[in-house]
């Protein structure tokens, strides 16, 4: 909840309004959803498969775009010269919109990729293709100069076993 006090940004803001006292806030899953769904204006921040498990039919619940809660740890050195470079940049990363993208992007499946193993697939057996055609080649072709070349027209037996 303390990300929550510490952004800057126009949702932020807005979120604080919403935000309860300590006394009014519920001690159970079940009471923070009926809360929820009883109309009041009031923001819940859970994990979707906990709102899933125990929500009501009847209540609709709608999502905010973003997470907000951020769970991170990176440790250093005390006084470390990084980590005020360190957290330069991960605050850039923050304001660009790249740590929820690390966040959200869904790691690549295996039907994903089969595309990609196709088109490997395929090269390969091209390949092969090609290297057996080029070998057919050279085998005619080198046949063909040696029974026409000049020295198998020779009359020594040198290169009688060769032409055949």
């Amino acid at each position: 909840m303390n990300n929550l006090y510490n952004e800057k940004n126009y949702l932020s803001r807005k979120l604080k309004s919403f935000v309860l006292d300590y006394n009014e806030l519920k001690s159970t899953v079940g009471g923070a959803i009926d809360q929820v769904c009883s109309g009041e204006k009031v923001i819940f921040l859970m994990d979707d498969w906990g709102v899933r498990t125990s929500m009501p039919s009847n209540c609709e619940l709608v999502a905010f775009d973003q997470e907000h809660l951020v769970n991170m740890a990176f440790t250093f050195m005390k006084n470390s010269p990084y980590s005020s470079l360190f957290n330069y940049y991960l605050q850039k990363f923050r304001d660009y919109g790249i740590l929820h993208v690390l966040r959200t992007r869904e790691s690549v499946n295996l039907i994903t990729s089969i595309p990609i193993f196709l088109i490997l697939l395929f090269g390969i057996l091209l390949s092969l293709l090609i290297l057996i055609c080029e070998k057919i080649h050279f085998h005619i072709y080198s046949m063909y100069t040696i029974r026409h070349h000049e020295f198998s027209k020779s009359k020594t037996n040198y290169w009688k076993p060769l032409i055949r």
